[in-house]
Formats: structure tokens, sequence, C-alpha cells
């Protein structure tokens, strides 16, 4: 069986190969196969993850783990978040309040201090910590202090000075930001493309975007505004 065709109800309780459920009964809760081919799954045990043949890759249980991303996986002990590899071994000795999941070799985590970016060896990957923060896509993130929402790189510095009152990731070139009036796209130096403002705004696809007006018409929305 090849893990690619396992997929999950939409319960999170079933594994399924071409609309036929496997394994019944074995498991409480299954959640999505991800690289190397491990999926994380609830039984009377506790949380762990399994091979294609719905073996434990490894003895130890989790109060909650979650798949695995560039080969490592968050899981959650009773001192708090921590990170394993595919044979389970622990990646690092620290844990956290909170952990998302590895993406380009960065994971967001929580501390009693703020949210911040870790390497893959588990070492802060910057001094600063934020009020928020979320995971990189192309090397940007998007990140909150007291003066707002904006953009930051790998190294945690602001790719401009200013703040919005929400940003979104940055998707063919172009960010979701939002200030008093409304919502526009920006470039990565945090420049409006153009003047409007709208009640509801998707990024752009093929240079188009689904936008919706103050006055609640809907409109598309080229680049250029």
């Amino acid at each position: 069986m090849n893990w690619r065709e396992i997929k999950t109800n939409v319960e999170g309780t079933l594994f399924y190969v071409k609309g036929s459920p496997i394994w019944e009964g074995r498991f409480e809760k299954v959640m999505s196969f991800h690289e190397p081919g491990l999926a994380p799954v609830l039984d009377h045990t506790g949380w762990y993850h399994i091979d294609e043949n719905a073996e434990p890759v490894y003895e130890s249980r989790y109060l909650k783990t979650y798949g695995y991303y560039g080969m490592k996986a968050a899981v959650l002990t009773k001192d708090g978040w921590t990170h394993i590899g595919i044979l389970g071994q622990k990646l690092h000795g620290n844990f956290y309040e909170w952990s998302g999941n590895f993406q380009e070799g960065f994971c967001v985590v929580k501390t009693d201090e703020g949210y911040h970016h870790i390497d893959n060896s588990g070492s802060p990957a910057y001094d600063q910590t934020f009020i928020y923060s979320g995971d990189f896509r192309d090397g940007i993130a998007c990140a909150q202090d007291e003066s707002g929402w904006f953009h930051i790189d790998r190294a945690g510095k602001r790719l401009y000075d200013h703040s919005f009152d929400f940003v979104n990731v940055f998707h063919k070139g172009y960010a979701l930001a939002k200030d008093s009036e409304g919502w526009f796209h920006v470039n990565k130096d945090g420049q409006s493309k153009y003047e409007q403002r709208y009640f509801y705004l998707e990024p752009f696809y093929n240079s188009i975007a689904l936008g919706r007006t103050q006055d609640g018409e809907w409109q598309l929305v080229s680049e250029k505004g």
C-alpha cells in the first residue's frame, strides 16, 4: 500500500484507500499522512505516528502530535511542545507553550516572552520576540508588535518601517493589508498598489483578485487597481 493513496474521513476518525475504510476500530483519531509517509494517530495509549502499514515508528506516546513537515513533527509532552525526527528522536531539549510546524527550515514557537522562530537545531533565529508571528513563505512572515502588523525576513527584520491593522502572507508578489479604511494589496515595501479600500478582498490569482466594496458591490480587481 502506498501511503499517498491513504486519505482520512471528514471526522478524522478513519483512514480510507480508494473509498474503502482500512484499520477500522484501531484508532480514535487520525490525521493525514505526510512525507516521508507517516501519520499522527490517537489510541488508548496516546498520540504517536504510524507508517503506511499502521505500525508505530517509535515507542513514545504524547498528549498530542501533528504531522511531519520537513521531516520534523511538533509533539506535546507534559513539559510542553517540542520536536521529534522521523524515528521519534528528540531534536533538541527545548519546550514551548505552543509550536507551529517547520516551514522553510524555521518553526514558530511561543514562550512566556512571546512568539519567535527557531531554526532546525532549535536555536532562536533572531533575538526579538513578537506578540504574534506566522510561518515563513518564500522567506517572509507576518508579525505583530505594539505598533501593529507588518512583515519580517528570516533574520526577524522588518521589510518596512510602518505598520498596519493586519497583514496576510505574500502571494504572487503581493500581500493583503488592512488599515482603518479597509483592505488593499501591498508590495514588499509595504506600499499600496492603488488608492481604494475594500470591505473584503482576496489575493491575486493570475493578476486578478475578488473584492467587495464598502457599498457591498463585488468587483474583480487588477494589480493596477
